[in-house]
């Protein structure tokens, strides 16, 4: 699975992803670190949002999305594990 047929998803990146993940280990941990204060400023007491205000509204909306899109760019540079390379769909 070439990187030019496949992105992401190509066997291919799994030397890239653990060569980087090496090279910048404290951006990483960084990484670690926003996600665990981002998740304690979600699950703190509850902030009251006005649903008839649309700045609040979308401020609350962009957070989440924002979180959720910072969590996958986490996961996309995981390496894959030993055990799930060679696995096919269904198996």
């Amino acid at each position: 699975m070439p990187i030019h047929e496949n992105g992401f998803l190509s066997k291919d990146m799994i030397g890239w992803i653990q060569k980087h993940r090496t090279e910048h280990r404290d951006y990483f941990l960084l990484c670690v670190d926003l996600n665990r204060f981002f998740h304690k400023m979600l699950y703190a007491p509850p902030v009251e949002i006005d649903n008839q205000d649309r700045q609040q509204l979308l401020v609350a909306s962009l957070s989440l999305r924002a979180l959720s899109t910072f969590q996958a760019v986490i996961l996309i540079s995981l390496p894959i594990p030993q055990k799930h390379r060679s696995q096919k769909p269904g198996r």
